[in-house]
């Protein structure tokens, strides 16, 4: 039950992320470690990774609103940690 409760609190969250800079903090806080694992895992490199998380969160905070509520936040923000990795490698 805590998976789907989670769900609805982040999703919750991103929606008033959109005009709350403090709502936006929380999702950083707590997907940041995430994010940066999974990037530096595959980069190896402390600076790049850096800069590709830096761009993840750019990317998240700018397009908030496209954020599709079916699906769980993390589900997208992890989509778009996904691409802009590949978007690095290419």
């Amino acid at each position: 039950m805590r998976c789907v409760m989670d769900k609805n609190y982040y999703n919750r969250l991103a929606e008033l992320a959109i005009n709350d800079d403090e709502a936006f903090t929380e999702l950083y806080e707590k997907y940041f470690p995430m994010v940066y694992a999974m990037i530096f895992t595959r980069i190896k490199d402390i600076s790049a990774a850096d800069d590709v998380v830096s761009e993840i969160f750019m990317k998240v905070a700018l397009n908030l609103d496209s954020h599709d509520k079916k699906f769980a936040f993390s589900t997208w923000l992890f989509k778009i940690a996904s691409n802009t990795l590949a978007d690095y490698f290419s």
